[in-house]
C-alpha cells in the first residue's frame, strides 16, 4: 500500500470531522456531500489500516488511533497553510484567519483592542472573536476550535503554552457615596453589614473570594449573584450595592469608583494560551505582541 497517494483533502476532511464531531457539519465545511465525505474517510481508514471514528448516536467520536493521527497531522497542515499564505503574491503583511477567545473582561480590555489595531494594519487579516467562560476556552483550544485565548491563570495546563500578561487585585466597586461609608481600610471584613453583589460560584474569582472569607472568618451579606462581570458593574451603579470585581471591569463606567482589597487570595492573573506544538503563524505572533503591549500599558496605568 502506497501511503504517499493519500490526498491532502482526505486529511482536511478528517480534521473537519474530528473538530465538529459531525459528518454533516464537516461536509458543509468542506463543500462536499455527506456521502462523499463518508467514502473519503473509509478510504483514509483503509489506507492507514485504522478505525478513525466510532458512531455514538448521531455523533462521530474520534478513536484513540484517530486522536493520535490528529495530533500528528494538524501541525503539518497548519504549517502548509501558513507557507502557502506567506508565499502568495497577494499576501502583504500579516494574513490569514485568526480565531481568538477570551473571558468577558479580558475580551473587552485586552483582546478586542489588540484585534482592532491588527486589522487596521493588515487588510488581509480576518479575525473571529469569541467571548466564553474559561473552561470552555480551555476545551476549545485543545479541540482546535480556537487558535489563541486569554483567561485567568489557574496553573499549568498540559498541551498548552502559557504566557502571563498582567496581575490585578480584586477591588470593591461602587458609587463614590457608597464607598465613602467604608472608611480607609479595605478588607473583606470592611464589607460586613453592607449588601454585596458578586459573581456566582462557577467563576474562579468567586471561589477565591469565598476562600478569603473562610481564611478571614468573615461572612458577607451577598444579596445578588450574577453570571458576568458586566452584570456585577451594572448592579454596582444602582447605588445600594457594593460589588467585588476588578478595575478592568470598571472601564467605561464613570459613575463607579473602586478600592483595592487586601487579602492573600484576592488577586488574579491574565494568561495568554495556545496549543503546544501548533504552528506560530504570523497572525498569532502579531496578536501575541499586541496583547503583550496592551497588557503592559494597563499595568502601568494601575
Amino acid at each position: 500500500m502506497n501511503l504517499m497517494t493519500i490526498e491532502l483533502r482526505l486529511l482536511r476532511g478528517f480534521t473537519a470531522i474530528a473538530r465538529t464531531g459531525n459528518f454533516v457539519a464537516a461536509a458543509q465545511q468542506m463543500h462536499v456531500t455527506q456521502s462523499a465525505l463518508s467514502q473519503q474517510m473509509k478510504d483514509l481508514g483503509d489506507r492507514l489500516g485504522l478505525t478513525l471514528f466510532e458512531r455514538q448516536g448521531r455523533r462521530s467520536i474520534i478513536t484513540d488511533a484517530g486522536r493520535d493521527l490528529l495530533q500528528r497531522i494538524v501541525p503539518l497542515i497548519e504549517q502548509l497553510d501558513e507557507t502557502l499564505l506567506q508565499s502568495s503574491s497577494a499576501a502583504k503583511g500579516v494574513t490569514g484567519r485568526l480565531r481568538v477567545g477570551a473571558t468577558q473582561t479580558y475580551l473587552r480590555a485586552i483582546a478586542l483592542p489588540a484585534v482592532l489595531a491588527l486589522i487596521d494594519l493588515h487588510p488581509n487579516l480576518r479575525v473571529d472573536t469569541r467571548q466564553l467562560p474559561a473552561q470552555r476556552l480551555l476545551a476549545d483550544l485543545l479541540d482546535g476550535e480556537i487558535d489563541i485565548a486569554i483567561f485567568p491563570i489557574t496553573g499549568p495546563h498540559n498541551n498548552l503554552v502559557q504566557t502571563s500578561l498582567l496581575t490585578e487585585r480584586l477591588v470593591a466597586i461602587g458609587t463614590a457615596t457608597t464607598l465613602a461609608k467604608l472608611g480607609r481600610s479595605f478588607h473583606l471584613k470592611s464589607l460586613e453589614g453592607y449588601p454585596v453583589v458578586v459573581l456566582n460560584r462557577q467563576f474562579l474569582m468567586r471561589q477565591n473570594i469565598d476562600r478569603q472569607l473562610r481564611y478571614d472568618k468573615v461572612e458577607l451579606d451577598v444579596r445578588l449573584e450574577v453570571s458576568s462581570m458586566d452584570d456585577v458593574t451594572a448592579a454596582a451603579t444602582h447605588g445600594h450595592l457594593i460589588a467585588i470585581g476588578t478595575k478592568l471591569a470598571c472601564h467605561g463606567h464613570p459613575m463607579l469608583e473602586f478600592r483595592p482589597l487586601e487579602g492573600k487570595f484576592l488577586s488574579r492573573s491574565a494568561g495568554l494560551y495556545w496549543r503546544r506544538g501548533r504552528v506560530l503563524t504570523g497572525a498569532l505572533l502579531a496578536f501575541q505582541a499586541a496583547v503583550t503591549r496592551i497588557s503592559a500599558e494597563l499595568s502601568i496605568r494601575r
